[in-house]
């Protein structure tokens, strides 16, 4: 637990809680004898950032997304 709360707290809350007790279940049997807030510093790290899209609102993909079904928008 102590595991997925630091990670939240370094994500300033945007994570999934459940995800991360599930992972730190996982790292648990390897990493049991380390700091747990060390070892989700470190996982924070090397984790990729979300790409984020901007998309101008005049450009044609705009304009196609606005005409798509909503499951097929690209954002």
């Amino acid at each position: 637990m102590t595991f997925a709360f630091e990670w939240v707290n370094l994500a300033d809350g945007a994570a999934d809680l459940e995800s991360l007790v599930t992972k730190g279940d996982r790292l648990y049997p390897l990493y049991r004898k380390k700091d747990p807030i060390k070892i989700a510093l470190k996982d924070f790290k090397r984790t990729p950032k979300p790409v984020h899209r901007v998309v101008e609102v005049d450009s044609p993909e705009w304009v196609q997304a606005r005409a798509a079904e909503p499951e097929d928008l690209p954002f």
